[in-house]
């Protein structure tokens, strides 16, 4: 399995939202906002794919109050900037008020409805506190004994902070966020052989016999434990195990063909099949070798029409992205802000790394395509590194900090229509392309791999 793949694992929430969620009876509440030293006006609340579900108008005074319909769930409440989660539900009366300029710090909340989102807003506080040591680039470094140490006393202090509001909570609430915690720490378990692994470069490491199973009694049954985040994740990494034993056991030959078989035949949550489904055509569809029978079966377990239409849309845009066909070209920006189209290339192999400066397998390769450049730089072939999802500074510091050769560009907009049409979102991903401008591997070998250097050596010689 590609490195690639492995980012989705386990960095995926750091490229793509965080899926809040919420599907069960709808009703109505009422929302009240006031904030301080605003420039935007629009206040959007979104749901867990980002879709804009609703808004409010501030006033000249920074004040809206407004009723809406919605069902009980994790929402994005949104000026267009900054955001935070709420969790709302049908009958809540809740007001809240912000500073913009000291947004996550600010947040007060009053009405029914305040105890749960104070207890969120300072749960939220407290994991920001901590973000640079709970980080599977750090934790997942340490030796198992350390790291099971580590782990457990994170989930403790979040634990802890749960446990001084909980009086205060409503019910299912309080089951939700232990779910929720409990699921944190348990993905942890299931991450971190493969991550250490990978970080200290040990492609034979194994936990020992007595390391936790992360799996033990979990929970496919219970309907409402679809509302937490952590929890949702946590069932998708079950199914990616079930499908990486599937594949190594030669049941099937395409890994997210055996997860998504998985997903129909073992799990028992509708909304959680569905969003499973959903979460893999729109993330993943670009990464399967049998497009079409993923395909068919996401489209099978998704009953959102605009969902539905929407995984369609991908579908029929990969399957545009085969070998021989022209590919799609874009227009980035240079370190020096020149812009720099593919259709300059031409006549000249392309060899594309789309790469965030965040990201660990990313930088991992960096060494290998340093020495992969110089071994062809005299001959028909261009590298172009394609930075996105990063701040620019960080960006142009990092390309002088590491000596960074070839073409270095960067994407502005995480919604390039490059992107978009080979269907990219997560990193690394590499692309070649021949000197005609037609691709040769829409989803290339990392630069690590050796057989690149053969592939690229038997094409430079036709």
């Amino acid at each position: 399995m590609k490195m690639r793949l492995f980012l989705l694992l386990f960095s995926v929430f750091f490229l793509f939202p965080v899926f809040l969620f919420s599907q069960s009876k709808k009703g109505e509440l009422k929302l009240t906002a006031h904030y301080a030293n605003f420039t935007k006006d629009t206040i959007w609340i979104k749901n867990n794919y980002n879709e804009k579900l609703d808004f409010m108008v501030l006033d000249s005074l920074g004040k809206s109050a407004k009723t809406i319909t919605l069902s009980k769930g994790f929402y994005k409440i949104s000026d267009g900037e900054n955001y935070f989660i709420a969790f709302l539900q049908p009958a809540y009366n809740l007001s809240y008020f912000i500073d913009v300029k000291r947004f996550d710090s600010s947040i007060v909340f009053s009405g029914k409805g305040s105890a749960e989102n104070n207890y969120l807003k300072y749960k939220n506080l407290l994991e920001n506190s901590i973000s640079n040591i709970d980080y599977y680039g750090e934790y997942a470094l340490k030796n198992e004994a350390a790291f099971l140490k580590f782990s457990d006393s994170i989930y403790n202090l979040k634990l802890t902070l749960f446990n001084q509001y909980k009086k205060k909570l409503n019910a299912e609430f309080a089951k939700l966020e232990l779910v929720d915690l409990h699921s944190e720490l348990r993905r942890k378990w299931y991450n971190y052989p493969s991550m250490h692994g990978f970080l200290t470069e040990d492609k034979t490491f194994k936990v020992s016999t007595d390391f936790p199973n992360p799996f033990k009694d979990i929970d496919l049954v219970t309907q409402d434990l679809y509302l937490s985040s952590n929890y949702r994740m946590y069932v998708i990494s079950y199914f990616e195990s079930l499908a990486s034993e599937d594949k190594k056991n030669k049941k099937e030959t395409d890994y997210y063909t055996a997860y998504i078989k998985r997903v129909k035949s073992d799990l028992n949550s509708l909304p959680l099949m569905e969003h499973c489904a959903y979460e893999l055509g729109k993330y993943r569809l670009a990464y399967t070798k049998s497009i079409d029978t993923v395909y068919a079966y996401v489209m099978s377990l998704i009953q959102d029409e605009q969902h539905a239409e929407e995984i369609k849309t991908i579908y029929f845009k990969l399957k545009n992205i085969v070998k021989g066909a022209v590919s799609p070209s874009f227009s980035f920006q240079d370190a020096k802000g020149q812009t720099i189209s593919l259709d300059q290339f031409k006549g000249k192999f392309v060899y594309i790394d789309v790469w965030s400066t965040w990201c660990l397998p990313c930088i991992k390769e960096i060494p290998f395509q340093k020495s992969m450049e110089d071994s062809f730089h005299s001959q028909n072939i261009v590298f172009i590194s394609i930075c996105r999802n990063s701040g620019k500074s960080n960006w142009l510091e990092f390309i002088k900090k590491e000596n960074l050769h070839g073409v270095q560009l960067f994407a502005e907009s995480f919604e390039s229509d490059f992107f978009k049409a080979y269907g990219i979102n997560g990193v690394p991903h590499y692309i070649l392309i021949d000197a005609f401008g037609n691709i040769v591997d829409a989803d290339a070998k990392r630069p690590s791999d050796p057989n690149l250097m053969k592939e690229l050596t038997t094409l430079l010689v036709q």
